[in-house]
Order: C-alpha cells, then sequence, then structure tokens
C-alpha cells in the first residue's frame, strides 16, 4: 500500500543507510530503491516457518540492533526467544481491538464497539501476556493514546518511547481555484482505511448539513485524469 507500515519502514531503513549505517531488512519483498541495503525475504503472514527464516538472516547479517517493525502477536512471542541476548525494539502502531474491523452493527456505535470487544478478547489476552512478562524490551508508539495502551496492558513506563510519526507533504497546486466561498461544494478527501474507526460514518452524517449549504453548485469543472 501506498502509506502506512510500508512507508513508514521505507523512511527509517533508507534514512539508516543514508546516515551511514549497514542496514539489512528481513521483509516478503524487498524495497524498489533500496540500493545496497540487502534484503532477507520471510514469509507473510507469519507461518512455522518465520523462526528459521529471521535466524538465518540475524546469522548472516549480525546485526548489533535489531527493530521490528510490525509483528502479530505470535510472531512477536516466536521471535522474542529467538532475539534473546539481542539488544531489539517493536514499533507498535495498534494493538486489538484498536483499529480492527469488525463487519457488523455499523448504525449502533455502542453496539459496534463492543461487539469488536468481544470477538478481539482473545488477541487483547495474547498481547497484554507478551507486555506483561516484558517480552519486548523497548516498545515504540507514535501516539501518547497508543503509549496509554501499552502501558495498560502491562508495558513498563520507561520500556515505552513515544516517537512522533514524522510527515513530509508533498508539492501540489490546487485544481479548484474558487471565485467565492460558495462557488463550489467542498472537495472532500478520507485519510486511511474504509473502516468504522477510521471516521467514515462522521462524513456520511455531515453530508445533509453540506448539501443544506451548498444548495446552488454551478457546472463541475473538469479535472485532470
Amino acid at each position: 500500500m501506498r502509506g502506512g507500515v510500508p512507508a513508514e519502514t521505507r523512511r527509517l531503513v533508507v534514512g539508516l543507510a543514508r546516515n551511514r549505517h549497514e542496514v539489512a531488512l528481513a521483509s516478503d519483498m524487498p524495497l524498489t530503491d533500496s540500493g545496497d541495503i540487502r534484503h532477507f525475504p520471510i514469509t507473510v503472514p507469519v507461518k512455522s516457518s518465520l523462526f528459521k527464516e529471521v535466524g538465518q538472516a540475524l546469522d548472516k547479517f549480525q546485526p548489533d540492533f535489531v527493530h521490528v517493525m510490525c509483528m502479530s502477536a505470535k510472531g512477536v512471542r516466536r521471535l522474542a526467544s529467538l532475539l534473546n541476548g539481542l539488544p531489539w525494539a517493536l514499533t507498535v502502531h495498534s494493538v486489538p481491538p484498536f483499529e480492527r474491523k469488525f463487519h457488523c452493527w455499523h448504525g449502533n456505535e455502542g453496539v459496534h464497539y463492543a461487539a469488536r470487544e468481544i470477538r478481539f478478547s482473545v488477541n487483547r489476552l495474547a498481547w497484554q501476556r507478551i507486555f506483561g512478562r516484558a517480552l519486548v524490551p523497548m516498545s515504540i508508539v507514535h501516539s501518547q493514546f497508543m503509549r496509554d495502551i501499552v502501558c495498560e496492558y502491562g508495558a513498563s513506563q520507561d520500556a515505552v518511547r513515544l516517537i512522533p510519526l514524522c510527515f513530509e507533504p508533498s508539492i501540489s497546486t490546487p485544481v479548484i481555484k474558487a471565485m467565492s466561498s460558495n462557488s463550489y461544494a467542498p472537495l472532500l478527501v478520507t485519510v486511511g482505511g474504509f473502516a468504522h474507526s477510521k471516521g467514515q460514518h462522521d462524513v456520511v452524517k455531515a453530508l445533509p448539513q453540506l448539501v443544506t449549504r451548498f444548495v446552488s453548485t454551478p457546472t463541475s469543472p473538469s479535472f485532470p485524469s
């Protein structure tokens, strides 16, 4: 995908290499702009072969530090024993039930999230066991919200680092230059996947107000393909 974990991984790996660190990437596929960065293939989604694949990468590359960018609870448990004795960290983007998709009862917020909590309760317990047993020596999060959750799940305050997610805006020009605030209806864009927790339903609820405000709209301008 264009953003998310792959984009963050690319920025980190390429940035480390530019700062003259020797970097290797263990992933299902190499980066297209990786240059001299070594690549060790691993199977995704996680299977029993993960232990062997990562073990071979460690033996060949002999890293001083290992950064696990994204991994399931099952994968973390397997890697924890393999990485024992090595300095390593895990970036935690989310933990269940947060950010998990649940495809029922979208019309009722309370029912939807309560059902999601039940559906992913086992996954939640798995992560609570991981953090409670201190299997991860250092966790990296990108928001105070996620830091609070990881600590609530059992991680030590000293074992969690908050590093804000970087953002590099691209240079762009507006497609439309409106003559006045009411010349055109607003252009809407969403950030994130189509999931209940991403606020898509909030957009749907807001649309009637926008229709009322922008009753009269001139002929739609042409957009570049």
